[in-house]
């Protein structure tokens, strides 16, 4: 016999990710302020340049991502600090899989995937 509920446990591994993705997402976006957009590489500047740009591009994907995954996350959170409605999460996210998909932005896809997995897991 368990010693806590399944629900329970969903509830707990929910918030743990919730603060995860709380700290995540703040930690991201300290780094992309901080992230330098042009590097001089002497004779590579343009060189230098265009992989900044892509690293800083990147980044700034990544960051989205993880605010898009943190907004839907917090509109399923109660005042209590439990998620309700878990149904409808797996529902929003299998929703926005669809249209990244259709986007064609599939590393969009690969991050709310992993996060997916982890909520039906």
């Amino acid at each position: 016999m368990p010693l806590i509920s399944k629900q329970t446990a969903i509830q707990i591994q929910l918030l743990a990710m919730y603060t995860f993705l709380e700290s995540k997402v703040k930690q991201m976006q300290l780094e992309l302020k901080a992230h330098p957009q042009l590097v001089y590489a002497g004779d590579h500047y343009e060189l230098a340049c265009r992989k900044s740009d892509l690293n800083y591009q990147q980044k700034m994907l990544e960051v989205e991502t993880f605010c898009i995954f943190y907004d839907v996350m917090t509109e399923y959170i109660s005042v209590e600090g439990t998620f309700i409605h878990l149904e409808e999460i797996t529902i929003t996210l299998t929703s926005l899989l669809k249209e990244f998909e259709e986007q064609e932005a599939y590393e969009v896809c690969s991050i709310i995937k992993k996060w997916y997995d982890e909520i039906c897991a």
